[in-house]
């Protein structure tokens, strides 16, 4: 066998068949210089990649670049070799030289440590959504800039969603029950919507059984959930209140905007009717308005203060949080035949009302609060035209220099206009800024150093004294009360107001000034600590009215409203409302509004 098959080589040889080629073409291992093999491993496995990949062969004391790439949840930690060591094994690029023998070279991985907050909230209706993805949207932003450095140490935040069912159980139960399954792996709370339900759950995280965790209140305005900081101050000092402003504040911007929606009626009307403005007689209001805890405080000083400006009451009427029919309600109040309907409603109620108002109160105008009435589709579902309603956020308009962009970012995140619950984003971002300063004013490295008993008031300090410029507002809070009035009124003294609001002054006030009275700074009066700062300069809401542009219903906000050189006449304890925020709207008082009233 081995005969034939030198001959048939030997023929091929010959007849030029049989290519040999060149020697300088073979890859022949010098034996003068041999090679050996570097083998590329991770660890723990699917943490990264390296450069190079696999097993590949090197000359001894040639230099290999080498570099690591971690996959998502990781971070570089440093180079392992089981000969020698990398130039800088620290590095995650760096280089290794080669020894005489055989080297398994891994890069080591470490997970990214994380903060891991709670998002609470009502997930199957829009607020509890908006909790969620203002929330997520801040997430993103934080994560993909490289995450929370927590003194020197990388940190990537982490979100749990928390549904509290707090629309339909109110009772509080199904929000205690989440909660507590997730409380002991998270670091904070953000969200809250239902004050009912929240005054319960909330103690999982704060009070005296909780869990000392820091909770920000995205939704829930009543003042007695803040009152507790108050009241019991090392129980509830972790409960601070991002959005909305309490409802005494609530009340005073809904008026607020009311009252110049009303001057403006009398005004059209007086000049329709070729009449002067005090020819006209008092307008109608009714209140249709939901029967809860955050609501009802509103209901005195509204209608007295709306009679004060001279409406008249025709009558109010309430629902349930979660009514979805409101027949038997704007029947009743058609009965009085009303110029303007209030609403305070923050749920589903909303929603109905803008699908049963031309029904039953075709003639009159609606503003007030209505949280359903924020939502991109309002008035696509509704076809309500022209609604009001007390808001964050609208479109073309810039309540601070980065709302705007945020907004249109979230509306194309979500395609849904956000409500006041998205604020969450905010939340998320205070507490990161929080984290990072204590961590570095006090050379903590990890998220457990910074939420740790021991620690915490660090961050509670921090958070007490910070001003921050966020998407729904310049934010600062209120400190506990330095002064206590005759009757055990707690309130605020000139020297813990005036650095908030700097029109103030103890006596003599000048033009655009506002003199101090402790009366008007009490924890009745909605100066609460741990509640957002109100007024112009810090939080004011604007007052959003659905409007037709280029053949398009949209919510734009109509105020705050500049009204000319009018002096001090809009200068409160607050400061001056004579301004509107670029991208403001001018109202519309419908022509089917006026028509409807043009006779007395």
């Amino acid at each position: 066998m081995k005969k034939v098959f030198f001959m048939i080589t030997t023929a091929l040889v010959l007849i030029g068949l049989l290519v040999v080629p060149a020697c300088n073409d073979v890859d022949v291992p010098d034996p003068d210089d041999p090679e050996y093999n570097l083998t590329m491993t991770v660890s723990p496995a699917g943490s990264g990649t390296t450069t190079p990949t696999g097993t590949t062969q090197h000359a001894e004391g040639d230099v290999v670049n080498i570099s690591a790439t971690p996959s998502a949840g990781y971070l570089f930690d440093n180079w392992e070799a089981s000969v020698g060591s990398a130039a800088n094994p620290d590095e995650a690029s760096t280089t290794y030289t080669m020894p005489g023998e055989a080297v398994t070279l891994t890069a080591n991985f470490k997970e990214v440590p994380s903060i891991t907050f709670a998002v609470t909230g009502p997930m199957t209706f829009i607020q509890g959504k908006d909790h969620w993805e203002g929330a997520q949207k801040a997430q993103e932003e934080i994560n993909d800039a490289g995450g929370v450095n927590v003194g020197g140490v990388t940190h990537m935040v982490d979100l749990v969603q928390v549904e509290t069912n707090e629309i339909l159980d109110v009772t509080g139960a199904d929000g205690t029950s989440a909660l507590t399954a997730v409380i002991d792996d998270v670091d904070f709370v953000v969200g809250g919507f239902r004050t009912e339900s929240l005054f319960v759950y909330r103690e999982v995280a704060v009070g005296p059984d909780g869990a000392g965790k820091i909770f920000m209140n995205c939704g829930a305005a009543t003042a007695a959930l803040q009152a507790s900081v108050v009241q019991d101050y090392e129980n509830y000092k972790y409960f601070f209140k991002v959005t909305p402003y309490n409802e005494v504040f609530l009340a005073t911007s809904t008026l607020k905007y009311t009252g110049i929606v009303h001057s403006v009626m009398r005004q059209t009307l007086a000049a329709v009717r070729d009449v002067d403005e005090g020819d006209i007689e008092p307008l109608r209001f009714g209140l249709m308005m939901e029967d809860a805890e955050w609501s009802n405080p509103m209901e005195l000083p509204v209608v007295g203060t709306l009679t004060q400006l001279g409406l008249e009451h025709i009558g109010t009427q309430k629902c349930t949080s979660f009514e979805t029919d409101l027949e038997a309600q704007l029947s009743a109040l058609a009965a009085g035949d009303p110029h303007i309907v209030f609403t305070i409603l923050s749920g589903p109620p909303g929603k109905a009302y803008g699908l049963q108002q031309s029904e039953f109160l075709p003639n009159a105008f609606s503003l007030g609060i209505n949280v359903e009435a924020q939502d991109i589709d309002y008035h696509a579902d509704t076809g309500a035209d022209y609604h009001m309603t007390l808001d964050t956020w609208a479109e073309l308009v810039e309540v601070t220099p980065i709302a705007l962009d945020w907004f249109n970012a979230m509306v194309a995140k979500t395609g849904r206009y956000p409500t006041y619950c998205a604020a969450s984003y905010d939340a998320v971002h205070t507490l990161v800024e929080g984290v990072e300063a204590v961590s570095a004013a006090n050379g903590w490295d990890s998220i457990a150093d910074v939420v740790d008993h021991g620690n915490i008031d660090e961050l509670i300090q921090y958070l007490e004294t910070s001003v921050r410029v966020g998407v729904g507002a310049k934010a600062a809070y209120y400190p506990m009360p330095g002064g206590m009035l005759p009757g055990d009124i707690p309130y605020l003294t000139f020297e813990q107001v005036s650095p908030l609001y700097p029109h103030l002054v103890e006596s003599d006030p000048g033009p655009g000034e506002f003199q101090y009275d402790p009366a008007d700074f009490t924890l009745e009066g909605g100066f609460i600590a741990h509640d957002t700062v109100y007024g112009p300069g810090w939080q004011t809401g604007i007052g959003a009215q659905w409007q037709e542009i280029d053949g398009t219903w949209k919510k734009v906000a109509v105020w705050p409203m500049y009204l000319g050189e009018v002096g001090d006449l809009l200068v409160d304890k607050f400061g001056d409302w004579n301004f509107q925020y670029p991208g403001t709207q001018s109202l519309i008082i419908p022509d089917s509004w006026i028509a409807a009233h043009a006779s007395p």
